[in-house]
C-alpha cells in the first residue's frame, strides 16, 4: 500500500509539472514567490526594507548635505557612513545574486520535473506497450497451449488409428495368403477334375464309338434278316399261288389259313422293326447289345415258326 500511494503523488507530481512551466513561462515572479520557503520570503522582505532604509537614508544624506558637513564638523566620522552604504550596496548585490541563484534553481528543478514527465510518460507508454504485448503474449501462449493439446489428442487419436489399420492390414494379409492357399488348392482339385474330366470323356467317346459300330452291326444284320424274311415270304406266297390253283375247296381254305398266317409274320415282322426303332436311343447304354439280341432272336423265332 506505501509503495502504491508513493506512486502515486509521483505521479500526480509528474502530472503537475507541465502546469507549473506553463506558470513559469507565463509569469516567473509568481512561480519564484511560491517556491521560496518562509523563511527565504521574510529574508527577501527584510532585504527590501533594508534597501528602502538605505536608499531612505541616502536621500536624506543628500538632501541634507549641508546638515551632514555641519554633522562632521561636529565630530562624526564620513568615512564610516561610506564604509556602511558600500557594504549595504554589497549585501543588496549579494540578495540579488541569490535571489538568481533561487529562480535558477527553480527553473532547473522545474526543467529537470518536465523531462521527468516526459520520460515519465514515455515510460508509462512503453509499460502499457508491455502490457498490452503481455496479454498478447499470454494470449498467443494460451492459444498455443490449446492448439498443441488438441495436436496431441490428434496425435494419439492418429496413433490409435494407425494402430488399428496395422492390425487390419495384419489381418488382411493373414486372409489374403489364406485365400491365396485357398486359391492354388482349388486350381490343382480343378485341374484334377479337369483331367478326370477329360479322361471320362475321352472314355465316353471311346464306349461311343463302339457302341455305334456294334449298333450298327446289329441294324445290317437285322436288315439281313428282314430282306431273308421276305424273300421267303414271297417263296411262300408263289408257292400258295401254285398250291391253290391246284387243290380243291378245302385245300383253298387251308390256302388262305396260309396266307392269314403268313400276313400275320409279316405284320409281327413289322412290329419288330419298329421296336428295334424305337431302341436305338438306348444303346448308348449297357443293355442296348442284349436288347438287339432279344430282338433278333425274336425274329428269327417267328420265321422258325412260319
Amino acid at each position: 500500500m506505501a509503495t502504491e500511494e508513493l506512486t502515486n503523488d509521483a505521479i500526480q507530481e509528474v502530472q503537475e509539472a507541465p502546469e507549473q512551466v506553463q506558470k513559469m513561462i507565463d509569469d516567473p515572479s509568481n512561480i519564484i514567490t511560491e517556491k521560496l520557503s518562509g523563511d527565504q520570503y521574510d529574508q527577501k522582505e527584510s532585504s527590501k526594507t533594508s534597501t528602502s532604509l538605505t536608499s531612505d537614508e541616502s536621500s536624506m544624506f543628500s538632501s541634507e548635505g549641508v546638515g551632514l558637513e555641519d554633522d562632521l564638523s561636529q565630530g562624526e566620522d564620513v568615512d564610516d557612513i561610506l564604509e556602511n552604504e558600500d557594504s549595504d550596496d554589497e549585501e543588496e548585490e549579494e540578495e540579488e545574486e541569490d535571489d538568481m541563484s533561487i529562480v535558477s534553481d527553480t527553473t532547473q528543478n522545474l526543467l529537470s520535473i518536465a523531462k521527468d514527465r516526459v520520460h515519465q510518460q514515455q515510460l508509462d507508454e512503453r509499460l502499457h506497450e508491455m502490457v498490452e504485448l503481455n496479454a498478447d503474449l499470454e494470449k498467443q501462449l494460451k492459444q498455443s497451449k490449446s492448439e498443441m493439446q488438441h495436436a496431441v489428442a490428434n496425435k494419439c487419436d492418429m496413433e490409435n488409428r494407425l494402430f488399428e489399420l496395422e492390425v487390419k492390414l495384419t489381418d488382411c494379409k493373414r486372409l489374403n495368403n489364406d485365400l491365396q492357399a485357398k486359391a492354388a488348392n482349388v486350381t490343382q482339385v480343378q485341374a484334377q477334375h479337369e483331367a478326370q474330366l477329360m479322361n471320362e470323356i475321352s472314355d465316353l467317346v471311346s464306349r461311343y464309338d463302339e457302341l455305334d459300330a456294334k449298333f450298327t452291326k446289329g441294324i445290317k444284320e437285322r436288315d439281313d434278316v428282314i430282306s431273308e424274311r421276305d424273300e421267303q415270304i414271297k417263296s411262300l406266297k408263289d408257292l400258295v399261288r401254285n398250291t391253290v390253283e391246284e387243290s380243291e375247296l378245302s385245300p383253298m381254305r387251308s390256302y388262305f389259313n396260309i396266307q392269314e398266317e403268313s400276313e400275320k409274320t409279316v405284320s409281327d415282322a413289322k412290329a419288330e422293326e419298329e421296336m428295334l426303332l424305337s431302341n436305338l436311343g438306348s444303346l448308348q447304354t449297357n443293355d442296348t447289345e442284349p436288347v438287339v439280341h432279344a430282338t433278333l432272336q425274336a425274329g428269327a423265332d417267328n420265321v422258325h415258326e412260319l
